[in-house]
Order: structure tokens, then C-alpha cells, then sequence
């Protein structure tokens, strides 16, 4: 997954992707977003977990990171 936090903020787009083998991409827009939402509530639900478990481990990378570069 890729910018996923501007699937929900709405903001501008933060990363650019360049795939080195030929590879198939899927595009998940706001409104496709939208109408899981009112159509699918449950996997609607399943999808921010599954966005927030990422965050928290690329989260949880950069911070040890910084802490190896300050020690």
C-alpha cells in the first residue's frame, strides 16, 4: 500500500511509486472508498485496521531508526 493517510485526508498526494518488474496495480479512489462504506460496511471496517497496523509498523521502523542515527 501506497499514501494511503491521503485516502482519508484528502490531501495531496505524498509518494510516488516505480515498480522494477512489470506488476499489477490496483487504485483505490475516495469514492470507490465511499461506496464500500455504504455497501460492504464490514470489509469498509477492515480496511483502516489493515491501514492502521501498516502505519504503526513503518511507524514503529522510523523510530528506531532515528534512535539508532542518535545513538
Amino acid at each position: 500500500m501506497v499514501d494511503e493517510p491521503n485516502l482519508y485526508l484528502g490531501t495531496p498526494r505524498t509518494a510516488s511509486v516505480c515498480a522494477e518488474t512489470p506488476c499489477l496495480v490496483h487504485r483505490l479512489r475516495r469514492e470507490s472508498l465511499e461506496r464500500m462504506e455504504r455497501d460492504e460496511p464490514e470489509l469498509a471496517v477492515a480496511l483502516p485496521r489493515s491501514f492502521a497496523r501498516l502505519i504503526a509498523g513503518r511507524l514503529s521502523e522510523t523510530l528506531d531508526t532515528l534512535q539508532n542515527v542518535m545513538d
